[in-house]
């Protein structure tokens, strides 16, 4: 006759298997984890403490902690910033840094207002924002991809270059880059973008802006590797700007830099209603009212009496023209 009691004590031993066997995994990966932890926060006090093997003077993170079990592992400082052996320096609130254990490759951080950027050269950049995210993805040869993300942005610039002292606000305002072969891919946008003067003067009424383009072998950029503007070329793949009364216009086209930093290109733009911009353009610049009135004339001649307009705009050692008209001059980069 058949024990009736085997079936279930054979159950209950699978079942007390998998649960020591479960038991087993979580211990040994919680193990890892705070031996992982332990060697990042070693590493970290080591950079704090010798900064100049990052490459600065000083590393500045104020109770330096290793967190993110189970799932994350990270670091946080409840104060953050660095100075460049050049003499740049940075500084912000509580800083936090972390990599998904599944995709430790792969990192996001995020900044806490206010911060504050000071140059060699005096200039001072200082801003507080809602939210400051970062976003990176390595790979064997140095990143891969480059991402910032801020809201409610505000900031000040106070540049030696410029004789006015700017202030700089967005709602929303993103960064892109990504390496593409050897090829560098950037993207930026603004929402709700505007620019004043110290004294409250706008210089530049609410609009969105967003810039997508390709600058050809510079992908070293990505591996910390300096910009190369002088002899380099590229494409925009579009520039775009909005008004918050709708009007619109955009720009495309391949161009190149040469040795002295001139700027050369052959760019297709669209303008929507030709009339509005004049008028938006005319309260902006009224000192160049006459030369904005000329351009209008010439952009509805080209459009045929419609509204809405496609030209080719070239850029020649910095000096740009339409249909062979002069519109003015890019300084050399």
């Amino acid at each position: 006759m058949q024990d009736k009691t085997s079936a279930p004590s054979s159950a209950s031993r699978k079942i007390r298997r998998l649960g020591v066997a479960v038991a087993l995994v979580v211990a040994l990966y919680s193990a890892g984890w705070f031996f992982v932890a332990s060697k990042i926060e070693t590493e970290l006090d080591a950079r704090i403490a010798n900064p100049a093997t990052l490459g600065l003077s000083e590393l500045i993170c104020d109770a330096p902690e290793v967190d993110g079990f189970p799932f994350l592992i990270g670091a946080t400082c409840a104060r953050s910033g660095l100075t460049t052996k050049d003499g740049l320096s940075a500084s912000a609130g509580a800083a936090r840094i972390a990599a998904r254990i599944y995709a430790p490759t792969s990192t996001i951080a995020e900044i806490d207002s206010p911060g504050a950027v000071t140059a060699p050269d005096g200039s001072t950049v200082e801003a507080t924002w809602k939210l400051l995210r970062a976003g990176a993805s390595a790979g064997l040869d140095g990143l891969t991809s480059l991402s910032l993300t801020g809201t409610d942005i505000k900031t000040g610039l106070r540049l030696a270059l410029l004789p006015v002292d700017l202030d700089v606000g967005a709602e929303e305002g993103q960064a892109h880059l990504r390496r593409v072969d050897r090829n560098l891919e950037l993207a930026f946008l603004a929402r709700k973008l505007t620019i004043s003067s110290e004294t409250g003067e706008v210089l530049l009424p609410e609009i969105s802006t967003s810039l997508e383009a390709r600058i050809d072998d510079q992908a070293e950029v990505m591996s910390g590797g300096p910009l190369r503007l002088r002899a380099s070329s590229g494409t925009i793949t579009s520039f775009k700007i909005e008004t918050t009364d709708g009007l619109f216009g955009e720009l495309s086209g391949d161009f190149d830099i040469d040795e002295e930093g001139y700027l050369n290109g052959k760019f297709g733009a669209k303008l929507d209603d030709i009339d509005a911009w004049k008028k938006r353009l005319s309260e902006i610049f009224p000192d160049a009212r006459d030369s904005i009135s000329a351009v209008s004339a010439l952009l509805k001649g080209l459009a045929k009496g419609k509204d809405d307009v496609k030209v080719t705009i070239r850029v020649d050692h910095g000096r740009i023209s339409l249909s062979m008209i002069p519109l003015g001059r890019i300084p050399p980069l």
